[in-house]
């Protein structure tokens, strides 16, 4: 009679989530960069290093809604206004500004 011995193997993969807060390596120069453009274009000012890091992981995906993107980014930042009008941008205004953005951060 032929006796076996059963083994068992555990694998532990650990797998990093790059949409985790604070998980991105995004330079202090990338966030002002994007902060300043924000600004400039659009006449919102967004200075909050962590929020400008969590919109370049969303906007620096393969293929971002940028539209939807900037009608939320506009609302959230509808009150750090400094344009003289009193208005807000458009969408529209904000896909060209955070476009511009991508272009000279994203997949560097």
């Amino acid at each position: 009679m032929r006796r076996c011995t059963e083994i068992g193997i555990v694998l532990l993969i650990v797998v990093p989530l790059a949409a985790c807060s604070g998980s991105s390596d995004w330079s202090d120069q990338d966030i002002s960069n994007a902060a300043i453009t924000w600004v400039n274009q659009l006449g919102l000012n967004q200075p909050d290093e962590e929020v400008w890091s969590d919109r370049l992981d969303t906007i620096c995906t393969d293929d971002p809604d940028l539209l939807a993107l900037a009608e939320r980014y506009i609302a959230e930042d509808a009150e750090s206004s400094v344009r003289s009008d009193g208005e807000l941008p458009t969408p529209e205004e904000g896909r060209a500004s955070l476009d511009i953005i991508r272009l000279q951060t994203c997949g560097r």
